[in-house]
């Protein structure tokens, strides 16, 4: 479980925004990622979304994304903007996250895919393991700070 609190932080949540086949792929996992990066973006420059593969998604077990920005305010906003939204005739719940925990699965997703994460500040950390409560996580998408900031959403294809 997600290691959620009530003030501030830069990772934020979002359950129940997938349906188990918008995670049965690499490829749909990956899609889903951009969107979320683009609507998260509308709030406030991501700097990372992350969706753990593997999960086992069921109406008593949601699914959850993780979403980091550059600091507590600009995850404030975007709690803010999706806590409640429909999506596919699902409400979305949106929560705080401990950084650490958040930054934990960025990590092992990164290790799955063989590449080194970037750390808060864009820069490439040394990977290590994953923590056993995260299972085969899929890729992250990451971006530099001062990308995610002069970028707007991606391009629509």
């Amino acid at each position: 479980a997600a290691a959620a609190v009530a003030e501030p932080r830069a990772t934020m949540s979002i359950a129940n925004l997938a349906e188990l086949a918008d995670l049965e792929s690499a490829e749909a996992r990956e899609d889903l990622q951009a969107d979320v990066l683009a609507e998260c973006a509308k709030f406030a420059p991501v700097l990372a979304v992350t969706i753990p593969a593997g999960q086992q998604v069921t109406p008593s077990n949601p699914s959850l994304i993780f979403v980091r920005f550059a600091d507590a305010d600009a995850c404030a906003r975007a709690v803010k903007g999706v806590q409640g939204r429909v999506y596919g005739g699902r409400v979305l719940a949106a929560a705080y996250v401990e950084d650490d925990f958040a930054h934990e699965i960025e990590k092992a997703a990164a290790e799955a895919a063989g590449v080194a994460p970037a750390d808060a500040n864009g820069a490439v950390a040394a990977g290590t393991g994953a923590p056993a409560s995260v299972a085969a996580p899929a890729a992250t998408l990451e971006r530099a700070p001062e990308e995610a900031a002069s970028a707007g959403p991606p391009a629509a294809d």
